[in-house]
């Protein structure tokens, strides 16, 4: 474990929940859908297991400064988008916290890379990566 986060990086930790897209930030909630439980904080532990780069681990996203994450998930619980073929099935907004920039840099360019390399591929099951 390193050392405890400077005072600053604690006071921005405080606040990361702010900085996803609410509801009313989109102009509302589209109709039908709703924030799902997977919203919430998301630790390197659960980042790693959510990953699909294999690589991914909570030490390594530890190793390459990522401190903590939050995401709100939006979905059509009732599936309508899906049965009448029109509307936002889901949305996920996220927002990571990095010890420093050249972290957070290179974690994007990392993420980019590996999403590009995807691109029009399926990585699993029913998920289908478009152009990035």
């Amino acid at each position: 474990m390193s050392a405890s986060p400077p005072a600053e990086s604690k006071q921005i930790r405080a606040r990361l929940d702010t900085a996803v897209v609410p509801a009313w930030d989109v102009g509302g909630m589209p109709g039908g859908l709703r924030v799902t439980p997977d919203s919430g904080w998301v630790d390197n532990r659960l980042e790693a297991r959510r990953s699909y780069d294999r690589a991914d681990s909570a030490a390594s996203l530890a190793r390459a400064g990522r401190v903590i994450g939050y995401q709100l998930v939006y979905d059509d619980a009732a599936e309508t988008a899906l049965r009448s073929g029109i509307g936002l099935q889901a949305f996920l907004t996220s927002v990571e916290l990095f010890s420093s920039a050249k972290g957070a840099s290179a974690s994007l360019r990392g993420r980019l890379a590996f999403a590009r390399g995807l691109e029009n591929r399926s990585p699993q099951p029913g998920i289908r990566f478009g152009a990035v």
